[in-house]
């Protein structure tokens, strides 16, 4: 939908938005806006557990332990444990992570991505000769809140038991994982994004009037301020990269270009 010298008319001849623009962007907001706020986690956690086979042959899972960020976004990094609860192998700790690995599949076929603020992540691969069970009382083993012992976030800053692999196929692959992970947010963002863009193409048309246009003005401005807010919440409070984010903005801003460019 777009503003066009075909758009519905007001009784003054003035060119008027579709009735169903406002309707669409409600409908959008209220889809995306329950998943794109900060969750307060107030002890670290673990998630996205997959069961994984050691070389060993016996059963253990990899798995996203969360810390505690205080009132900032939570650092996360990836670990392997065993069947019982012992910590194997970690990375070290950044500000998202994601996880590619398949069902039940050998450590060296999972694929672990952890990102910084740069767009792309840093990609590790379960190294079981450098595996060190770590002494400490074990964890939990499913899903939950966190007990045990924090190698990665306290006195091994270091990766242990995994090793640094993967190309420029692996760093796209574990982008657009992050992406999926965080949809409505990105849902969020773009409806927020197309809004303020179709306000501006209104406010552009010859037809208009100056209230009319400053309105649209008034409009597409209080949408980028929103996207603006939403994308510092994103990044400050629930943990994602800046680099991607502007990456996905300078992205959504070409193709809009290349589609006015079209029209």
């Amino acid at each position: 939908m777009r503003f066009s010298d075909e758009a519905p008319l007001s009784p003054y001849g003035h060119a008027m938005m579709p009735a169903r623009f406002p309707a669409a962007m409600l409908a959008l907001l209220l889809l995306a806006a329950p998943a794109a706020r900060a969750e307060p986690a107030s002890r670290p956690h673990v998630s996205e557990v997959r069961p994984l086979a050691l070389p060993d042959g016996s059963p253990g899972r990899i798995e996203l332990l969360h810390g505690d960020g205080f009132i900032a976004a939570d650092p996360v990094r990836v670990q392997v444990r065993d069947r019982m609860g012992r910590v194997l192998a970690w990375t070290p700790a950044g500000v998202a992570a994601a996880l590619s690995c398949p069902e039940a599949a050998r450590t060296d076929a999972c694929r672990a991505f952890v990102f910084g603020q740069a767009p792309w992540p840093t990609v590790w691969v379960p190294d079981s000769a450098g595996y060190a069970p770590d002494a400490r009382a074990p964890a939990p083993v499913l899903a939950g809140d966190w007990a045990g012992p924090f190698p990665g976030f306290d006195t091994q800053p270091a990766s242990i038991g995994f090793r640094r692999a993967g190309g420029i196929t692996d760093r796209a692959w574990g982008m657009v994982l992050l992406v999926l992970a965080f949809w409505r947010a990105m849902l969020l963002s773009a409806g927020l994004l197309a809004g303020a863009a179709m306000a501006l193409h209104g406010a552009a048309l010859q037809r208009a009037r100056p209230v009319l246009r400053i309105g649209l003005w008034v409009i597409a401005a209080a949408l980028i301020t929103l996207a603006g807010f939403q994308g510092m919440v994103l990044v400050l409070l629930i943990g994602f990269p800046v680099g991607l984010l502007i990456l996905l903005w300078v992205l959504a801003g070409l193709g809009w270009l290349g589609l006015r460019r079209a029209a």
